[in-house]
């Protein structure tokens, strides 16, 4: 007789805790496999992991093996399955073979960026197993192994809402370009993901990718470890969530944070532009023409001076310590609220100086500002040696004594501010060396949203007895501001205004226009990108081209000039710079300024001598036309031309052919020929007919 075993059901429920529904199984012998509770007549004689084995008590079998008290077996553990491990770096060789010239351009169109841009990776393309399709990046350990693969769809691709990115059985890696070089000098940027990678590099910046927001900080330090002689830079991007959550913004922190720990130094984090997203977009916009960089490298002197200028360095945990002393007591602070009286108030003397006769005063806040290509920088410089000199700005306003200026460049680069300054000078008739230090540099930006570093550049300042300092550009010095956001930028600003003013010092910050802004208008305080500056502006110079730049060194600008001590007015300022040549040399400073009447009046008077020219050559045209006819007429064997005749070639009315033949008679070019013109039946009648003089003559 085989064995057999009879699974419990519903309708023959397990004899040992009477459920059917456990699972629970009688064997041919009598014994019950259960995992139930069981009855108090049911005897367990063998323990398992999930069913017991029971007997009935009335049941002899195997009574003596009874093990009812027995402790049940130690489970062991399964022997862990071993899966061969993915050679990652053989599995990108075989996608790169795929990665076609149609691949490559579809990824350039896709991430916006040059076809040579996609050069510093090596990039695969992959077809799955349900036919979707992918670009592959790989990701890679400090020492270079690729440990696993990142993906971009054509299409988003989602997965129980869940976007694919990662391939399976891969780790998270780095993503290091082959331009790469840890001994090389400079900052190092660590961006988001390999389209930030790819977009940085093509700007000649030395990049990193991390795998996401907040990951990648042991393969980074590790990594940057043999950098300690170079500078960091985490680079977030600007992603705030409806709830407020910025995983972008604090990602960075995060990173910048761990890694400082880790490397036991100053890792510093920093964002693009409040404009751009990301790194990416904002390569992106400056290729557009939203900057002033003129080529790749131009965009990436413009992006690091950004990114290392509105940084927030994050140092490394200090080492415990001895409790400090406890600091001296306070001294009892000024009093903040200064109240004076009607009568000394009417007897002060509140009248605002000039720095520039009807342009700028001393004490109030200024702005310089335009869109790309209005001469911010070159006027700047020109204001500057004007101011340091005692001579007139841009030749038209006078400087009533020479002040102490500072230019403080972020942006254009000191060859580009050196050739300038020559050019303003020798313009000027003056020579740079000679201005000393009535004219100071610094490449360096100051933070505005930073107290501390504010603190000791308006020392500096002080220092240097600085009466004006230039600021160019705003953007590279807001730090970490929202710049849409008015009362953060507003208060960053009043910050500028009252440390820098409290020295003694005025400053003039360089400031780009939005996109309002139309070639040809004047612009206004309502054109100012970002919010707060025009609240800051106590006085400005607003630039604007009058019409599009041709790249041949001619500019033709609209200048609104005042502030609130009064002073305004509409100017057109006419600059000639010439262009470089292969030294980079050969450009000039020549300026001429224009109230807006004396521009129209040219302007009036250039519209009607091209009127009265337009009428001269119509009329001219016309003669002309008459005159060819009159030949025709004479060639054909006519005696003479008659006005019919003429009329009939020329297709003018009667009127006008005769207002033009009497102007020609007056001028000598036509005679009158009488003559007998043939009317039919051998008749012949008196008639006038014309001619050219000169036929006549013959």
């Amino acid at each position: 007789m085989a064995e057999t075993i009879r699974r419990s059901t519903k309708t023959d429920p397990c004899p040992c805790c009477g459920s059917g529904t456990k699972g629970c199984s009688t064997k041919f012998d009598g014994a019950v496999w259960c995992r139930g509770e069981p009855r108090t007549e049911w005897k367990c004689v063998a323990k398992g992991d999930t069913f017991n084995t029971y007997r009935h008590e009335s049941d002899t079998t195997n009574l003596r093996t009874r093990t009812a008290d027995m402790p049940a077996p130690e489970k062991q553990p399964r022997p862990a399955e071993t899966k061969p491990e993915q050679d990652w770096a053989e599995f990108m060789k075989d996608v790169e073979v795929q990665f076609r010239d149609e691949h490559r351009a579809d990824l350039s169109r896709a991430l916006g960026l040059p076809v040579a841009a996609l050069d510093v990776l090596p990039i695969g393309w992959r077809t799955e197993s349900n036919d979707r399709t992918c670009w592959v990046f790989p990701e890679s350990n400090a020492a270079g192994k690729v440990i696993g693969v990142g993906r971009r769809y054509p299409k988003p691709v989602n997965v129980d809402g869940v976007p694919l990115t990662k391939m399976s059985m891969g780790k998270r890696g780095l993503t290091i370009p082959r331009t790469w070089n840890a001994s090389d000098p400079g900052p190092v940027f660590v961006v988001e993901g390999p389209s930030d990678v790819l977009a940085m590099s093509l700007c000649g910046l030395a990049v990193i990718g991390r795998p996401s927001n907040s990951g990648g900080v042991a393969h980074l330090a590790e990594l940057l470890a043999a950098c300690g002689h170079r500078d960091v830079y985490i680079v977030g991007e600007h992603d705030l969530k409806p709830n407020g959550d910025w995983p972008g913004r604090d990602g960075a922190r995060t990173v910048a944070e761990k890694l400082a720990a880790a490397l036991g130094r100053p890792v510093c984090w920093s964002m693009p532009p409040p404009d751009y997203k990301d790194a990416r977009v904002w390569v992106q916009a400056l290729a557009a023409g939203f900057g002033e960089a003129e080529d790749w490298h131009g965009a990436g002197r413009e992006i690091a001076a950004h990114l290392t200028g509105c940084a927030t360095t994050c140092t490394p945990p200090a080492a415990v310590t001895d409790p400090p002393k406890p600091p001296d007591p306070p001294t009892p602070p000024k009093p903040r609220f200064n109240i004076i009286g009607s009568a000394a108030f009417a007897g002060g003397d509140f009248r605002p100086e000039w720095l520039v006769s009807r342009a700028l005063v001393r004490n109030q806040p200024g702005v310089i500002a335009g869109p790309s290509k209005a001469l911010k920088t070159n006027l700047s410089i020109d204001l500057a040696v004007s101011l340091a000199a005692g001579v007139p700005f841009v030749g038209k306003f006078e400087v009533p004594k020479p002040v102490r200026v500072v230019i403080v460049s972020g942006e254009s680069g000191e060859h580009t501010l050196q050739e300038t300054a020559n050019r303003v000078c020798k313009a000027k008739g003056l020579d740079l060396a000679a201005l000393n230090d009535n004219l100071g540099w610094c490449f360096t930006l100051p933070t505005f949203s930073d107290l501390g570093v504010m603190a000791e550049f308006a020392g500096a300042l002080a220092g240097l007895k600085a009466e004006v300092v230039i600021i160019d550009p705003v953007y590279l010095a807001l730090g970490n501001v929202d710049a849409k956001n008015m009362f953060e930028a507003g208060a960053a600003f009043r910050v500028v205004a009252e440390v820098l003013l409290k020295t003694g010092c005025t400053p003039l910050l360089v400031h780009h226009a939005n996109r309002q802004l139309q070639v040809g208008e004047p612009m206004e305080l309502t054109h100012l990108a970002y919010s707060g500056l025009d609240q800051f502006a106590r006085q400005f110079v607003l630039l604007n081209r009058r019409e599009r730049y041709k790249g041949d060194g001619t500019h033709d600008l609209w200048a609104t000039i005042g502030g609130s001590a009064g002073h305004g007015g509409l100017w057109s300022i006419h600059a000639e710079e010439g262009v470089v040549d292969e030294h980079f040399r050969g450009r000039k400073w020549d300026v001429t300024v224009q109230t807006r009447a004396e521009v129209q009046g040219e302007h009036e008077a250039e519209r009607e001598s091209a009127s009265r020219e337009k009428v001269r050559k119509k009329r001219l045209a016309e003669e002309t036309e008459i005159l060819n006819a009159i030949d025709a007429e004479v060639q054909s064997g006519e005696a003479a031309a008659t006005e019919g005749r003429i009329r009939a070639r020329c297709s003018y009315g009667q009127a006008k052919v005769k207002q033009i033949i009497t102007d020609l008679l007056d001028t000598g070019h036509v005679v009158e020929v009488p003559f007998k013109k043939a009317i039919g039946n051998n008749a012949k009648r008196d008639i006038t007919g014309y001619k050219r003089a000169r036929f006549e003559h013959e």
